[in-house]
């Protein structure tokens, strides 16, 4: 995994939770980088585990709360480190980006970088089905990417996931509707 990751959390936490809780959840993990992480370098995924357990211990927050909380707060990072991913695009554009430009250009920075896969069923221009593939199995962070991209463009999108990695199915499936009262069909 990649340090940017592990940065937002860091910043998320000290932001939101203050910086005691974020070196207790370090006393507690113990990582081998010591909890000091820059954008670039690669760490073991089981950091960001072993962190966001121990920092659902700490504070009695959901692990997938928090890590929906970072999803929203990595796409609020990214539009501000990357506007030009965001300007003249709607949010079920950006979504439809993901892999098709920003994982790419991930990828030209990164090669060797593990990425989630994501698929697309785009039929009905209110409707996006998102397909997600990833051996991390971080679906609450892709929902709250979505989240993120419904929070930065005002725009409502209602998410159910019918599919889940966590439920034994090889995908999750996240079937988005935008603007609309009801969830997706």
């Amino acid at each position: 995994m990649r340090g940017l990751v592990l940065t937002l959390l860091n910043q998320m936490v000290e932001e939101r939770l203050g910086f005691e809780v974020w070196e207790r959840a370090l006393e507690v993990v113990r990582p081998s980088s010591g909890g000091v992480y820059t954008a670039g370098e690669r760490y073991d995924d089981a950091e960001l585990g072993a962190l966001v357990a121990a920092l659902a211990d700490i504070t009695a927050l959901p692990a997938d709360t928090l890590v929906t909380d970072l999803g929203r707060y990595t796409l609020a990072a990214f539009a501000r480190m990357h506007p030009e991913h965001f300007r003249d695009r709607s949010a079920r554009e950006l979504l439809l980006s993901v892999d098709r430009v920003i994982h790419i250009e991930v990828r030209k920075l990164h090669p060797d970088a593990s990425l989630p896969a994501f698929e697309y069923e785009t039929s009905d221009p209110d409707r996006l089905v998102m397909l997600y593939r990833s051996p991390r199995r971080m679906c609450a962070f892709a929902v709250g990417l979505v989240e993120g991209v419904a929070r930065h463009y005002a725009t409502p999108i209602h998410h159910r996931e019918t599919r889940c990695l966590h439920r034994g199915d090889d995908h999750c499936r996240f079937e988005l509707a935008f603007g609309e009262p009801g969830l997706a069909a």
